[in-house]
């Protein structure tokens, strides 16, 4: 039989999919086929969280290119937001993106809960993720569909709602990467940390630039910054 291994967005325990706010629909479809277990679906599979994947794809080029790091960190940022970190060799999912979000970055009013295990406060995904976020509160605050690539543009054509949740997102984004420096005493590290970024709000030029911007202007220090198309077709895949 065929090993397979799958990455996929959420919570897991082993092969079962226990929680992912954002995938209702395939949820259902996927509970009723196979009550949420991989392994109901494969005869061997390995199944790991999408950051998780794409942290291991990232980590095997970055460590290639440059032995000398100590610490790889996973940002991704399209449908939903994740971050994960290599460090002292271990690999840590860390769920940043549904941490609760403080008002003073709720700059634009998102009053969505965040769903993670019944949660009931806004996170960070819900304001900061390309879906999630910004595609979820344009809709609201116009009552138009639009997608992420479609607000990219808006982006680029200086649209002021579309730059006021672009830059709102890329001010959260920022804030929880730097939380998580902190959480794991990466200040004095950075030089040796790799920072790489997925899925495809980072895809906008401008939007990776004011993420950085926001995180130097912070740690007074360059960061080490790739993109993860630029390593992999899909990194997730190579990593599962």
């Amino acid at each position: 039989s065929i090993l397979a291994g799958i990455s996929h967005k959420g919570f897991l325990k082993g092969t079962r999919l226990v929680e992912a706010p954002i995938l209702g629909e395939f949820i259902d479809e996927f509970e009723k086929k196979y009550n949420l277990d991989y392994s109901k679906m494969f005869e061997q599979v390995v199944v790991v969280n999408d950051g998780e994947a794409a942290l291991l794809g990232a980590s095997v080029h970055s460590l290639r290119d440059k032995p000398d790091l100590k610490n790889v960190m996973l940002v991704i940022n399209g449908s939903g937001l994740g971050l994960a970190l290599y460090k002292d060799g271990k690999i840590y999912r860390t769920e940043a993106g549904h941490v609760e979000l403080i008002s003073e970055l709720n700059k634009t009013g998102q009053d969505r809960k965040c769903g993670m295990f019944g949660q009931s406060f806004v996170c960070i995904e819900n304001v900061a993720a390309g879906k999630a976020g910004v595609e979820y509160l344009w809709n609201k605050k116009t009552g138009e569909k639009l997608t992420g690539k479609e607000l990219a543009v808006k982006l680029m054509e200086k649209d002021p709602m579309a730059v006021e949740l672009f830059t709102d997102s890329a001010q959260v984004v920022s804030h929880m990467i730097l939380g998580v420096i902190k959480c794991f005493e990466l200040e004095s590290e950075i030089a040796e940390t790799m920072f790489v970024s997925h899925g495809g709000t980072f895809h906008i030029e401008s939007y990776l630039e004011m993420v950085k911007e926001t995180m130097e202007s912070y740690l007074k220090t360059p960061v080490n910054w790739l993109v993860g198309k630029n390593l992999s077709d899909n990194i997730s895949l190579e990593g599962a």
